[in-house]
């Protein structure tokens, strides 16, 4: 247990999260060895069941075309997570051939485990988010991942996103507490509903801001804050509506263009829930939109200059699924902006 620990609290992206989680985390890992060289995914047909952190050794990942030739051969070492990105983006299956090394050790976590942790905390997902973005500005891994034997299923979630309504997808209820409330008591109920922001209300039950895990931990932890002073001196007030009505792809554009991560959804004139940028990215896994996080992680002009050689490849794909120009504009708009 505490090797598994101390193992996590060394490891990207499962230093980040809080200790609490560290340690639920390091009690729910299986320790598994390869003893021989082992084939452990096969592209495009195996499903994921968890993700594999490599503790010993090393991973061979690559693609295989109809030709049985490896492409983008890539070595996972000590640190490396295997199977994230199949389980958020790739229906589950795995996207690359895998092989362990002889010896090889990893730290096995459930899928449904994993998914939890990526729902919850905003900056993990984004981790495994940016990574994917990245990945995808490579033209043969891009090429890969669109030829997968689940590009149906992708292209159907292409096809919700630019018609289905936000009514139809779901959100999560309202977790709240009053202004006056002192900051440890909103970050304990925050613990008791497994959520990454809590939404403040004042006297008159009206929403004033809200606070999420990173804001107790840059304005609280960070700055020392006394956590018996009341929630509403450290709350973020700019708070981004929507309503019920709006569909998915309209609710995402909004989250990118307000650099917003959570967005209140309204309906009848009464906010009956929210929303999380990762839980609607995390269900988008051929949309374009996916393109947008990871714009957002660019960190040369260089960088940016061969993302934006990507956006003609997008409005195609957009236009050959039927979308209407005026969505189309607003896309590319947006990637514009962000």
């Amino acid at each position: 247990m505490e090797d598994k620990l101390k193992f996590l609290k060394a490891t990207a992206p499962y230093s980040i999260l809080p200790d609490e989680i560290q340690s639920s985390l390091a009690d729910a890992l299986e320790e598994q060895i390869y003893q021989e060289y082992t084939q452990v995914f096969v592209q495009g047909t195996q499903k994921v069941k968890g993700i594999q952190i490599i503790v010993e050794g090393n991973f061979e990942t690559f693609f295989v075309d109809k030709n049985n030739t490896r492409h983008l051969y890539e070595i996972y070492d000590v640190g490396s997570t295997c199977g994230g990105i199949s389980i958020l983006f790739n229906k589950r299956k795995s996207l690359k051939t895998v092989f362990a090394k002889a010896e090889t050790k990893v730290y096995f976590l459930p899928r449904k485990t994993f998914k939890s942790i990526c729902g919850d905390y905003e900056d993990f997902f984004d981790y495994f988010a940016n990574d994917f973005g990245k990945r995808m500005l490579n033209d043969e891994y891009a090429h890969f991942y669109k030829n997968n034997s689940s590009i149906e299923d992708n292209y159907l979630v292409v096809d919700q996103l630019y018609s289905s309504k936000l009514k139809s997808v779901g959100y999560r209820n309202i977790v709240d507490c009053y202004d006056h409330a002192p900051i440890f008591e909103a970050a304990k109920k925050m613990a008791e509903h497994k959520t990454s922001c809590l939404f403040i209300k004042n006297s008159v039950d009206q929403y004033i801001g809200f606070v999420t895990d990173i804001t107790l931990r840059d304005r609280v932890v960070a700055a020392q804050i006394n956590p018996l002073i009341p929630i509403s001196e450290v709350i973020d007030e700019n708070i981004i509506s929507i309503s019920a009505d709006a569909y998915v792809y309209e609710a995402i554009l909004l989250m990118f263009s307000s650099k917003s991560r959570y967005l209140l959804v309204e309906d009848d004139g009464k906010f009956v829930g929210f929303l999380s940028r990762n839980r609607l990215l995390s269900e988008q896994t051929k949309s374009p939109l996916v393109f947008i996080q990871s714009v957002k992680s660019a960190t040369s002009s260089e960088e940016l200059k061969a993302k934006w050689q990507k956006v003609p490849a997008i409005v195609s794909q957009l236009l050959e699924r039927g979308v209407h120009a005026e969505i189309v504009n607003e896309v590319i708009t947006t990637i514009a902006d962000t």
